[in-house]
């Protein structure tokens, strides 16, 4: 029938949505890349997880303390390498016939970049190691 959809098959529509998206989250992503004004210590935290070994992080943040307490909680963890922060500064520019010129009323800020290479966990290696038959 044509009708709404009772509350059992919104619910029903739910749980394949969740398992699908568990089931995803099985697979190990390639990469992880961040752009959030909120704690980005808590959302690395609860996404590494999920990251494969040697896979890049990037996190970008208006402000630079938010990525501070990330890179803190990264090299203390042991969970990534080669973590640096930079700054990003984005110039603008006026182009018209015959002159260029940067515009006059720029934002200061562009904003700062977490990069960090994700390292396997050591409790993962043996397990992996044994999949493959190595030993």
């Amino acid at each position: 029938m044509g009708g709404p959809i009772g509350s059992t098959g919104i619910e029903e529509k739910k749980s394949r949505l969740y398992a699908r998206a568990f089931e995803e989250l099985q697979i190990s992503c390639n990469s992880l890349i961040i752009a959030s004004r909120f704690d980005t210590k808590a959302i690395l935290r609860d996404l590494l997880p999920y990251v494969a070994g040697s896979s890049a992080i990037v996190v970008y943040s208006e402000a630079i303390d938010p990525l501070k307490d990330a890179i803190n909680f990264l090299k203390t963890t042991g969970q990534a390498v080669n973590c640096n922060i930079c700054e990003n500064w984005f110039r603008e520019y006026q182009i018209l016939p015959k002159r260029t010129h940067p515009m006059m009323n720029m934002n200061g800020m562009g904003g700062y970049i977490l990069t960090a290479i994700k390292i396997a966990h050591p409790a993962d290696i043996p397990a992996k190691a044994e999949s493959f038959g190595l030993v």
